[in-house]
Parts: C-alpha cells; sequence; structure tokens
C-alpha cells in the first residue's frame, strides 16, 4: 500500500493521543516533515519526528503483514538489552496498528549519532564493525528462538531449509509481478536447490554451527560518536539464525579501498583466524559468494512496493553472479 499524507496524518493524531508526540503541531508543519524527512526502506517508511522527550523514529509498515515482522524485532530488542553494547533508548520500542488502514507502525526513539560509512578511515572502521558483529555472532540465542517460535513468530526449520523458502517465495512474488518469466523462474529455482544442497552437506562435514545473524549488515547500521565511539546497532529487520558468512555475502563483490564494504569480509575473517585455529578460509569465502545470489533476489523482492528500478538491478546482480559459481562433483573440505 502507499503511504499517502492522509495514512501519515491519522498515525499523527494516534500519536499525539498516546502522548509520544506534543499537540501545538500545525498540519503545515507535518506537511513539511512527510515530504521531507520520510525515507523509504524494503519494509516500511520511515519518519524522523520531534517528541515530547526528544527525537523519535515512526516506521510505517508498507502491508498488514508487517506486524509479524515489528513483533519479532521488539521480542528481540528485549533480549539484546543485556547482550551486546546497544544504548537503551535504541531498544525502546511501541507497536501499534492504525485501525482504519490496519497498517502497523513502529514507534522507537532515535539514536542520535553518526552512521559508520560517514566516518572517515574506513579499514579501522570495518575492524570494530567486525568486532561488534563477531560478538552478535557469539550471543546464545537460544532462549530467544524458543520465545519467537513459542509466540507463532517463528517456525522451526534448518538454516537451509529456511533460505531455500524464502529464495522460492521471493522468485514466485517476482515471476509473479513481472519480472522474472517462468522460464528464468524456474532455471534459477533449480540452481539454488542445487547450491544450497551443496552447501548444507559442506556444512556438516565442517560441523558449522548457526549464529544470530543481522541479517542487513551495512555500515549505515552502525551508530558511533563523532570520536568513533561506538553507540549502537539499528535496523534488526532481517536477523536470522543461520550461517555467520551470510552477514558478509554482500561484500564478495566490493573492490573499492575508500569504503569500509571493501574491508568488512576481511576484517571478520581476520578476527575468526585469531579465534579459531581450525578456522577454514577457503571455505568460509566460498559460501560467501554463493550466499550472493540469494541475498540479491531477497533484497529484490523486498523492493516492489518501493522501488522497481532496485529491482531489476537486483535480479540481474544475482544472475549474473550464479553464472559464475561452480559446484565440485565431490565435495571435500579445504585444507
Amino acid at each position: 500500500m502507499n503511504i499517502n499524507f492522509l495514512i501519515f496524518q491519522g498515525i499523527i493524531k494516534e500519536l499525539i493521543k498516546e502522548g509520544h508526540l506534543r499537540k501545538n503541531i500545525s498540519n503545515k508543519e507535518y506537511i513539511k516533515k512527510f515530504k521531507n524527512f520520510s525515507q523509504f526502506h524494503a519494509n516500511n517508511k520511515v519518519f524522523l519526528l520531534k517528541g515530547k522527550k526528544g527525537k523519535i523514529i515512526v516506521r510505517i509498515g508498507n502491508s498488514a503483514d508487517k506486524i509479524n515482522l515489528y513483533q519479532k524485532s521488539k521480542e528481540l530488542y528485549k533480549f539484546l538489552k543485556k547482550k551486546v553494547a546497544i544504548p537503551k533508548k535504541s531498544m525502546f520500542a511501541v507497536i501499534k496498528i492504525n485501525e482504519k488502514h490496519k497498517l502497523p507502525f513502529l514507534i522507537q526513539e532515535f539514536l542520535n549519532g553518526i552512521p559508520a560509512n560517514k566516518l572517515k578511515k574506513p579499514k579501522k572502521v570495518a575492524g570494530e564493525i567486525a568486532k561488534i558483529i563477531y560478538n552478535i555472532h557469539n550471543i546464545n540465542f537460544k532462549k530467544l528462538k524458543k520465545i519467537l517460535i513459542k509466540r507463532k513468530l517463528l517456525k522451526e526449520s534448518s538454516w537451509e531449509r529456511y533460505i531455500q523458502q524464502e529464495v522460492l517465495n521471493s522468485l514466485k512474488i517476482l515471476n509473479k509481478e513481472g519480472f522474472l518469466c517462468k522460464q528464468d523462474k524456474d532455471n534459477l529455482e533449480s540452481r539454488f536447490k542445487e547450491i544450497l544442497l551443496y552447501l548444507h552437506k559442506k556444512r556438516l562435514i565442517l560441523k558449522e554451527k548457526d549464529v544470530l545473524l543481522h541479517g542487513d549488515v551495512d555500515p549505515s547500521n552502525f551508530i558511533f560518536t563523532k570520536n568513533g565511539k561506538f553507540l549502537g546497532v539499528i535496523d534488526w529487520d532481517f536477523f536470522r539464525f543461520g550461517d555467520p558468512a551470510w552477514d558478509f555475502s554482500n561484500f564478495i563483490m566490493q573492490n573499492n579501498k575508500k569504503r569500509i564494504n571493501f574491508y568488512l569480509g576481511r576484517e571478520y575473517i581476520k578476527i575468526l583466524k585469531k579465534k579459531d585455529k581450525n578456522f577454514n578460509e577457503i571455505n568460509f569465502r566460498e559460501r560467501m559468494s554463493f550466499y550472493y545470489p540469494f541475498l540479491q533476489i531477497n533484497i529484490a523482492k523486498s523492493f516492489i512496493n518501493s522501488n522497481y528500478k532496485e529491482v531489476t538491478k537486483k535480479i540481474n546482480k544475482a544472475i549474473r553472479a550464479i553464472k559464475k559459481i561452480k559446484i565440485k562433483s565431490n565435495i571435500v573440505v579445504d585444507k
């Protein structure tokens, strides 16, 4: 659904009624905020507003089913408060549903800082982010997973099964919306299944364990002070439990040394080498490259309601990447 000003205005009235916003704000000021501060994201539209006690983020879902996404995020925030160095402000979350349009919206306090992609010294910043991600990956998530399954916000399944369902669903939607013809959809389905079977067998041989994944590891989601002190991680919409290589699959194609993205995967691998004597770098990099087309297809699907050009761009990236993937007939663990 297109989030127009009337929907925005209705939600604003609810926020005033609930006491999150002050009352003496004119319609003209809200129209200005709607035009100037809204940002399109894959799952919602985001607004930055001035609340009674400071700035707040209002995220309006683009469909009614986003309520599950927000509820999962809220449970995660509760769980992470004591687990990661994330300020309590960024973990505040109130979920509401706009009754007239049946759209869910999430209210959070604004984390005032600088996104990592705006900082200088990309290699040093990448090293800091890699440490944060390593700590996230080593959180014991069993309690959180049980809560999500009990509340029917998550289905019990293996990592490979989960990814297969995700990508097949994405391909089905992209075909239905006219972005993929049936032949291309069927060819990609067959190839993705082949790759996942290979990865599943290889992870079993290596006895790889699932970890808590952020799911959207981008420098803009890691907030720092001007002095480079870490403040927190934002945008956990795509968090899941699975292969740590997934969090770095989007950086496998990076070649610009002036950007943090170029160093992120490399810095994370350095940490793993120090922490684990049995760490297999060749296999980890292979999994990063194999997950890349999966990630592009899933991102393409999430942009259908907001950015058609981005959908086509991501599909083309996935097709080019999957053509380069070569699977060995005999699976062996590289030493």
